[in-house]
């Protein structure tokens, strides 16, 4: 019987706290220089892409964002497909340093997250992302201008995971 009350419990306690909801809920106090998270981000540069990989030795693309965002206190996802739970969904136009860009995996049919990258170019300038990329060609963690890229055609949107990130610039 007390088996039973501690699994209904629990299960009450999940279904009106998601852990996508408490992620989302924790992060909106988190004090974070965009600046500062960008300048983080950069110091990967030329490293290496390993699928499932979230330390400095090698890098998927959600466990890079994952990486750069805990290292300031702020609990991310290490699944591409779960970062829209996480945050406010903001316009490409009023994108900035620190949102989180969301795309498609390598068909630009198939509409579901698949890939992320983190915003590095300030509002206003021409949009540019730091991601850890499976590409041939550019494998690994590296800054893509996006209007210069074929993810135009993969995009899906950008979430902001903090509010504390559009307000100190």
């Amino acid at each position: 019987m007390f088996k039973f009350l501690l699994v209904l419990i629990f299960s009450i306690f999940l279904l009106f706290f998601p852990k996508s909801n408490l992620l989302a809920q924790q992060n909106k106090f988190v004090d974070v220089n965009p600046d500062s998270l960008v300048n983080f981000a950069k110091k990967f540069i030329g490293t290496p892409y390993l699928w499932a990989g979230e330390t400095p030795k090698g890098f998927d693309c959600s466990g890079f964002v994952y990486y750069v965002y805990n290292h300031f206190g702020i609990n991310t996802t290490h699944n591409s497909y779960d970062f829209p739970q996480l945050g406010e969904p903001v316009s490409i136009d009023s994108c900035q340093t620190g949102d989180v860009i969301l795309f498609t995996r390598e068909k630009a049919k198939d509409r579901k997250i698949g890939h992320v990258g983190l915003v590095i170019s300030k509002l206003g300038e021409p949009l540019t992302f730091i991601q850890s990329s499976s590409s041939k060609k550019h494998n690994g963690v590296v800054i893509t201008d996006y209007n210069k890229s074929h993810y135009k055609n993969r995009f899906i949107g950008v979430i902001r995971l903090t509010k504390s990130i559009c307000i100190i610039n």
